[in-house]
């Protein structure tokens, strides 16, 4: 929300129109609109360009609220960044994942995944992870993402 807004809870976003960059994406759009359909807030979605474009909205007052997630809102410029205010945050999630099709040989995902790894450990790695706000990667396993299936999320619709 705008930092100066009265909005302390998202229950009071009832009735609201608020700003979501996209129905698939899962930290900024997903899991606030599910938070919100579980408190039984009836809202209209209005899908602006990307998240940046959420948190801009917001600012500029065009939405009394919007979604973003942590890893954008803390790239913000301050002038941008000053002007917002968080009133939901999700309990910790594992971050983004890599898929492989199933027909890719495992020797060829095995490359992959070991050049993405060790993007961290170089100059040029660093100055590429960094366009994206991110600082490493690193390998996941399956069990990593149990938290987000005990969350039984519903995907959206297209908009």
């Amino acid at each position: 929300v705008k930092k100066n807004s009265p909005i302390q809870s998202v229950e009071q976003l009832n009735h609201q129109t608020l700003a979501f960059s996209g129905p698939t994406a899962f930290a900024a759009t997903v899991l606030p609109v599910n938070h919100l359909n579980s408190k039984k807030v009836a809202f209209n979605i209005h899908y602006v360009v990307s998240i940046d474009s959420v948190y801009l909205s917001v600012a500029k007052g065009l939405f009394p609220a919007g979604g973003g997630e942590i890893r954008t809102f803390s790239g913000l410029a301050p002038d941008i960044k000053n002007e917002l205010r968080v009133i939901w945050e999700s309990s910790a999630l594992p971050p983004f994942a890599f898929y492989a099709h199933p027909r890719v040989p495992r020797e060829v995902i095995d490359k992959v995944q070991n050049a993405l790894v060790e993007m961290g450990g170089s100059a040029q790695g660093q100055a590429l992870l960094k366009t994206i706000n991110f600082t490493k990667l690193e390998k996941a396993d399956d069990h990593d993402y149990d938290a987000l299936r005990k969350l039984n999320i519903q995907p959206l619709g297209t908009p």
